[in-house]
């Protein structure tokens, strides 16, 4: 670790720990400029609606499947009809 007081990892909740350093800054841009492709599309950002007619308050990107209410797709027929972006190998080796 880099940085005059060293971080530890930490525990955010369970199953979900933060680890400093893990990534380069490098990895890090990379990571982002893939998130923000995926907002583009096929299936860009979006907020789903609900059934009852609500709007989530979180947007949602979709990579592998494709999350309506209560099911998943690997097209967005409730958006534009599109097949979502392929799940990289590059992202399953990362989790």
């Amino acid at each position: 670790m880099s940085g005059l007081f060293p971080r530890e990892r930490a525990l955010i909740a369970p199953g979900a720990v933060h680890v400093p350093g893990w990534l380069s800054v490098e990895e890090q841009r990379q990571l982002v400029a893939a998130c923000r492709e995926w907002a583009r599309g096929p299936v860009p950002i979006r907020r789903t609606r609900l059934p009852n007619g609500g709007v989530m308050s979180v947007r949602t990107v979709c990579v592998g499947w494709h999350w309506q209410p209560y099911r998943y797709t690997r097209t967005a027929d409730d958006v534009n009809g599109a097949r979502v972006a392929e799940f990289p190998e590059w992202l399953v080796g990362l989790g």
